[in-house]
């Protein structure tokens, strides 16, 4: 995985065998502009802010186990007093799991 400039064609910073399977989508969190989530075809999200102390490691990794198939990523809102980081949107059919702010 690597984060390019507009203004370059060589990576500004790489991220090699972050994620245990084959990274399916990247989106930036709508929140926090120095976050950006990552979700893989192994069902496994990881969180990264390249204001941590440590920008190459995830902040925080959530695995959803085999039995769904997550495909894509989207940020959902809700209601104030619960605010999801992310909203996944599984095989349909299939409850969407959240990961939640608390």
């Amino acid at each position: 995985m690597a984060l390019y400039s507009t203004s370059s064609s060589a990576a500004v910073r790489r991220w090699d065998g972050v994620t245990p399977g084959r990274v399916v989508a990247v989106r930036w969190s709508p929140a926090r502009p120095s976050a950006f989530f990552v979700l893989d075809d192994r069902c496994v999200l990881s969180a990264f802010d390249l204001l941590s102390p440590t920008p190459s490691e995830p902040t925080h990794v959530e695995a959803f186990g085999k039995r769904e198939k997550i495909t894509s990523l989207e940020f959902a809102e809700t209601a104030p007093d619960e605010r999801p980081i992310a909203e996944f949107l599984p095989v349909a059919g299939e409850k969407s799991p959240r990961i939640s702010q608390k």
